[in-house]
């Protein structure tokens, strides 16, 4: 090859890599065995979740599956406990002034505790000692008010209707207020009731109000939004609620897998909740009232969970901060995938609840679990911001995004290292010096090109002319990195696109009327011409 100045020489490869108003408004111990499933309760758990030292009067308001659940022939909950220091009462259908004790859909807790009558019905709660279920009060009934108030709506209201992600009404204007399940029994409306809730909990610090979610049904209907409002129960309700007086039990997910837990275990709280599916797993059939073994279950995770928030609340909400955060997520992925991101931090007993911020803000997701994707190649950024009463812990994480299913291309350039003589002379393997590489761009149009090639001297150092895709033969112009000598792919620096690819032959890449066989012509050949400033460019029958 005849050489008559130092020359930029590049050799193309094509890698074929595969890559794989109010103030709240809305905008470890198990129970006594009664099967082969549960070990029995081998007392109260030590710490934070050790049993009251003295009783405290509770009341559950029910109806037939908090009934089963409490029974000693059952769920087993009242004997556990009382076991644990806590004089319990319940009521059923019938139960109080106006029987509000036959009210205990959604909608009804509006009636509880915000109506007209609140004060009426919520007084006679307090005052109560009823005892409806079946189970064994191991203490004389210790006088008072009652302190623990357990709250929970049967099955049927796990069948929220609805789009999960529309946002609460404003309580005046919310139709399930005061209302059963019906047409307005839908995720956004259920919100908005609980978030008026707040406004009540928060005005009687000296009562600790248990909110235990609605058990699952058989049918799968709507059962993802069961899943979405009870998650949003446990992770978000409260967030912004500044006392400890409020809590969650998640009944529901403790009942749809062996596997979903909510409980106090190794010093902290302990919330499964993307095991198995969204439906009743603990069933007889077509009965949706929880089994035994699902309600002993749901007691051995229950009361050292309570035992925990009890003692949370009788300390007066003692704020342990926050000192550290994390995310657990992966590092390296493709684009247009979908990939979760979960919050952590230390230490595990800090105060709950816990508000996390992400940025920037979550494809899908909020609270502790989140998604991102992403469009484009490169490196990512995520920022968590954890918060909680005594102050906020920040954690950064980074993601590297590639093309999946793509081709990539990469360009090795090598300089001519030789100054030839005056009569020109040949271009020798030994004469070439490697100087790295870089890759195209990213995207489909890209690839399968580096059929033609054209250094375009213009600046400094110059740039690229080269083909896109071979079965569009398109040309376009592109940047030259400084390349990089490197065994890893992922370390090559990448061209950026000056030009977009374009048809340059004035439509003559599709003229094959000269030959009938002619199915289209490939631009195959591209050069500089610097007498004329020009890219010159010559085509080519396909397979000819």
């Amino acid at each position: 090859m005849k050489q008559k100045n130092t020359i930029l020489t590049i050799i193309i490869f094509v890698l074929a890599v595969l890559l794989a108003g109010s103030r709240y408004l809305s905008p470890t111990p198990q129970t006594q065995a009664l099967s082969d499933e549960v070990e029995p309760y081998l007392g109260p758990m030590m710490g934070d979740a050790s049993p009251p030292s003295e009783p405290v009067k509770l009341v559950f308001i029910h109806h037939s599956c908090g009934d089963n659940w409490l029974d000693d022939d059952n769920g087993n909950l009242g004997d556990q406990l009382g076991a644990n220091n806590y004089y319990v009462s319940d009521t059923y259908y019938d139960w109080g002034p106006d029987s509000i004790g036959s009210n205990t859909d959604i909608g009804h807790w509006w009636t509880w505790f915000r109506g007209t009558n609140s004060y009426t019905y919520t007084q006679a709660l307090y005052d109560t000692t009823n005892k409806h279920a079946s189970y064994t009060r191991p203490m004389a009934e210790p006088g008072g008010e009652n302190k623990i108030i357990m709250f929970k709506s049967c099955y049927p209201n796990s069948e929220l209707r609805g789009d999960p992600t529309e946002a609460p009404p404003p309580i005046d204007s919310n139709p399930l207020r005061g209302q059963g399940v019906g047409a307005n029994h839908t995720v956004a409306n259920a919100k908005g009731i609980y978030i008026d809730l707040l406004n009540y909990f928060e005005s009687h610090q000296d009562k600790l109000f248990v909110v235990i979610t609605a058990p699952p049904v058989q049918d799968s209907t709507w059962a993802d939004n069961a899943r979405d409002f009870n998650t949003w129960l446990v992770e978000e309700w409260l967030d912004g609620y500044s006392y400890s007086n409020v809590v969650v039990f998640d009944f529901y997910n403790v009942l749809t897998d062996p596997d979903n837990h909510h409980r106090f275990r190794d010093g902290s709280v302990e919330y499964i909740n993307d095991q198995g599916g969204n439906t009743l797993y603990y069933h007889s059939g077509g009965d949706n009232h929880p089994t035994a073994a699902g309600n002993q279950k749901a007691t051995g995770e229950f009361v050292p969970l309570l035992n925990y928030y009890y003692n949370r609340w009788k300390s007066g909400g003692a704020c342990q901060a926050l000192s550290g955060a994390s995310i657990t997520g992966p590092a390296n992925g493709y684009t247009n995938t979908l990939y979760a991101f979960t919050a952590g931090y230390t230490p595990s007993d800090a105060s709950t609840p816990i508000t996390y911020t992400w940025t920037p803000s979550p494809t899908a997701g909020s609270g502790a679990v989140v998604s991102y994707t992403w469009a484009t190649t490169g490196t990512k950024n995520i920022t968590l911001t954890a918060e909680n009463c005594g102050g906020s812990a920040t954690q950064p994480h980074t993601i590297t995004i590639k093309i999946k299913g793509h081709y990539n291309i990469y360009l090795p350039l090598i300089l001519k290292n030789y100054a030839p003589p005056a009569n020109g002379g040949l271009v020798r393997p030994s004469y070439l010096v490697y100087q790295g590489a870089f890759t195209y761009p990213t995207g489909d149009d890209w690839a399968y090109s580096a059929r033609a090639l054209a250094y375009y001297p213009d600046g400094d150092p110059g740039s690229l002319y080269a083909t896109g895709h071979d079965q569009n033969d398109s040309v376009g112009e592109m940047t030259i990195p400084e390349p990089v000598i490197s065994d890893n792919f992922d370390d090559l620096p990448q061209a950026a696109i000056l030009r977009p690819l374009a048809d340059i032959t004035g439509g003559w890449k599709g003229n094959c009327t000269y030959n009938d066989d002619c199915q289209y012509r490939e631009v195959d050949g591209l050069a500089y011409l610097p007498n004329v400033a020009k890219i010159a460019w010559n085509l080519n029958d396909w397979y000819n």
